[in-house]
């Protein structure tokens, strides 16, 4: 274990140990008198072998009252230390055990003393405690995994069939016409292994939820009730041929039954929410009905009467009915069970999903610090599309398989996505949380063998921890996600929360939330920045910029909330406002007898809908513009999405006569390769060259380079971030053919505008 697993153990332990202050005394002493019980089994069994037959005080006497005294100090030793958690299953365990270790020491005692108990005695008092105490301990268990209410008429049948062998058992004398010659030791001698084959079918029921956790305690509980069964049949059998005697490897059985019970306890599911009363009645009456059973069982054999018989078949289809209901009432609960196991895991994976996870709250003390690693695997969609589904699930499972492989001890790993896995670590520190991913990036990096394709999955991790304040898991996984989105963006391998992600993540939401309210009460508007005709200075068109009005942070650039508006679908409505507002305004001046034509900036959205082009037509025919008077704005990055559509979209738009512009030219990659592709009438230079042209010679030289070759293709040019006369003369004299920049005019609202239509001739 390295040094990181380690101190994940030392953290774990202090969160459970934080609950009580003697917790870790009680799991001290737990694990001496476990330690202790097997030991002295061990070494009566030896002795056992060793000493012959015959009552031996040591062996026979010391040994093995401790060999059953033990089990039960065990057991209630585990229900102390298991304080805030379910544990009424463990202390009437606890109480089955102690009656049988009590019973144990009164029949010792005798052997003893040399003298033979009466049938029955207090030894069988203690020894019949047994099996009622387990069986309640049984149903709180079975009801602790969840339970429906399918069993309350079997806890009616057992309730008429107890309280009918009672009354029966009452009048028994009345009727009776003859005494009873039935042997009352062999019948009691019966009764154990009957009894034992109630428990072991109860046993069996619950195992038939197929929980895990139940499973696991029930296991041992088994295996200790089959030992019992095997002691009590071969104790009669050696009664019945007077064979029995004190001191043989028989007597061991019943010390080593207990023994393994005590295995499983404190492992059982926890009890989830529900009404205490219905609970409390649904407990009590079936076990009250069953501790009434077996007294009348006892009772009706200790009166030697042929009439009590009548009782004893009532009470024994009493104890039957019990073994019943718990049959029925689990083999119903397993269903639901399944559902929800269900609704907790990912199919593909079996690991917990986003659900459990969130849903889920580790055990820790108040202050402990809790850590979220999202991590988010890159190269998941690559493979679906490249190989098929099929192989891009293999992948999946193969990643959990190494994450579950990879993942400390005591971390809770689930899958919350496509290809995003979230590991909740309790007690982790921001840097026990770094090199936790490290080392889930360094498992994932191992090519994984796919059909004949080696694939290496890379993995972006955001870390989110409770040093950033909160520390539900489900804020802790958004900010963790906020942290991957950041880190992806930045192409690094993990990205690290912080208080300022929590800021910009609400600011985000409110400026959402703002936005839609904006688009609703029309605070939205244009701005209108001219463009200017070189050499002469005309006005050659106005392009329609947004503008925010926003009620307390005033008036707000695109740069400010257009991100935001995109992350959150935004963008049609947005464009789709922009759009007729500008195409309102131009008709407004067409109508004012002066006609300027406007351009508008597409979204990414708007490039790809191919019934863009049916609409805006519609549009120009509704305000009877020409198509001319309509400019389209588009960027580079645009056309990353979809080329080919964004083509088609274009061209119809050139077709309807509406002009295409591509905007902030040169500063992608694939510039050159758009003139040729798309059908563009204009290209506006960015202002990162424009700015430095006049101090910076490379600079000039691509401006005058980018103006050559697109007047080599027939298309204008437009030159963007004027901000001073001497850009302007430059430009002038490398043959540009229009302008913008605040030199020349700053964005306005349309009606500062009008002095500048008046003035301005607009070109012929």
């Amino acid at each position: 274990m390295d040094e990181r697993e380690t101190e994940a153990g030392k953290t774990s332990a202090a969160v459970r140990g934080s609950g009580a202050p003697t917790e870790a005394g009680l799991s001290r002493a737990l694990r001496v008198a476990q330690g202790a019980m097997w030991v002295l089994l061990l070494l009566y069994v030896v002795l056992l072998l060793v000493h012959g037959r015959g009552f031996e005080p040591l062996v026979d006497g010391v040994l093995d009252v401790g060999t059953q005294l033990l089990p039960a100090a065990v057991c209630w030793l585990t229900a102390a230390a298991t304080a805030g958690r379910p544990r009424g299953s463990i202390v009437w365990t606890a109480i089955g055990a102690t009656g049988f270790a009590l019973g144990n020491l009164v029949l010792v005692s005798a052997l003893a003393a040399g003298s033979r108990l009466p049938v029955p005695s207090l030894a069988d008092v203690g020894y019949l405690a047994f099996y009622p105490a387990v069986f309640v301990a049984l149903l709180l268990s079975a009801r602790s995994s969840g339970s429906g209410r399918s069993g309350v008429r079997l806890d009616g049948a057992l309730a008429a069939l107890a309280s009918a062998a009672l009354v029966a058992l009452l009048l028994a004398p009345t009727f009776a016409e003859s005494d009873g010659t039935l042997s009352l030791g062999n019948v009691i001698s019966l009764a154990y292994p009957v009894l034992d084959l109630v428990l072991i079918a109860a046993v069996a029921a619950i195992a038939t939820l197929s929980s895990a956790q139940v499973n696991v305690a029930l296991a041992p509980l088994f295996a200790g009730l089959c030992v019992f069964l095997l002691g009590d049949i071969v104790y009669d059998l050696r009664i019945a041929r007077d064979d029995y005697m004190v001191g043989t490897l028989l007597d061991a059985t019943w010390g080593l039954g207990l023994a393994l019970m005590t295995i499983g306890l404190g492992r059982r599911a926890s009890r989830p929410d529900r009404s205490r009363v219905a609970e409390s009645l649904a407990v009590v009456v079936p076990a009250a009905s069953t501790v009434v059973a077996v007294a009348v069982v006892v009772l009706a054999v200790a009166s030697r009467s042929a009439s009590a018989g009548p009782a004893a078949v009532l009470a024994v289809a009493a104890l039957l009915a019990a073994a019943a209901r718990i049959q029925i009432s689990f083999v119903q609960q397993r269903r639901a069970l399944v559902f929800r196991r269900e609704a907790h895991s990912d199919e593909l994976t079996g690991l917990p999903n986003l659900r459990d996870f969130t849903e889920h709250r580790p055990r820790r003390a108040a202050g402990d610090p809790v850590a979220v690693l999202l991590i988010h695997v890159d190269d998941v969609r690559e493979v679906r599309t490249a190989l098929g589904r099929h192989l891009g699930d293999v992948l999946i499972v193969e990643i959990a398989k190494r994450l579950v492989g990879t993942a400390p001890a005591g971390t809770r790993l689930a899958r919350v996505g496509g290809s995003e896995f979230a590991l909740l670590l309790p007690g982790a520190s921001r840097t026990e949380a770094e090199e936790t991913a490290g080392a889930l990036q360094a498992a994932l990096q191992e090519p994984v063998t796919l059909d004949r394709w080696q694939v290496a999955a890379m993995a972006t991790i955001g870390i989110a921890t409770s040093a950033g304040g909160g520390t539900d898991p489900d804020l802790l996984l958004g900010r963790a996600e906020r942290a991957s989105r950041r880190a992806r963006q930045a192409r690094a391998p993990i990205g690290i929360a912080d208080m300022q992600d929590d800021a910009a993540a609400a600011d985000r939401l409110q400026t959402i939330q703002d936005l839609r309210a904006a688009l609703r009460a029309d605070q939205l508007e244009l701005y209108f920045q001219p463009e200017i005709g070189l050499p002469r200075g005309e006005l050659l068109g106005l392009e329609a910029l947004l503008r925010w009005t926003h009620p307390a942070r005033g008036l707000l650039q695109p740069d400010a909330f257009l991100d935001v508006a995109e992350a959150a679908g935004l963008m049609p409505e947005i464009t789709d406002w922009v759009l007729g507002a500008a195409l309102d305004q131009a008709a407004e001046w067409s109508r004012d007898d002066r006609p300027v034509g406007v351009a508008v900036n597409l979204s990414a959205d708007a490039l790809i809908d191919e019934s863009l082009p049916q609409r805006i037509s519609s549009a120009l025919r509704g305000r009877h513009l020409a198509p001319e008077r309509l400019e389209v704005e588009i960027t580079e990055d645009l056309l990353i999405r979809d080329r080919v559509r964004a083509a088609r979209v274009l061209t119809r738009l050139r077709g309807l006569g509406v002009r295409v512009a591509l905007d902030d030219f040169g500063t992608g990659y694939s510039s050159l390769a758009y003139l040729r592709e798309l059908p563009v009438d204009t290209i506006k230079l960015d202002r990162s060259f424009i700015l430095p042209m006049v101090r910076d010679d490379r600079a000039a030289a691509v401006v005058a380079t980018a103006i050559a070759l697109a007047h080599r293709l027939e298309l204008r040019v437009v030159a963007e971030g004027v901000e001073d006369q001497a850009t302007l003369d430059a430009l002038v004299r490398l043959g540009c053919d229009a302008a913008q920049g605040y030199h020349l005019h700053r964005p306005a609202p349309a009606a500062e505008l009008v002095e500048l239509l008046d003035r301005t001739a607009p070109p012929p």
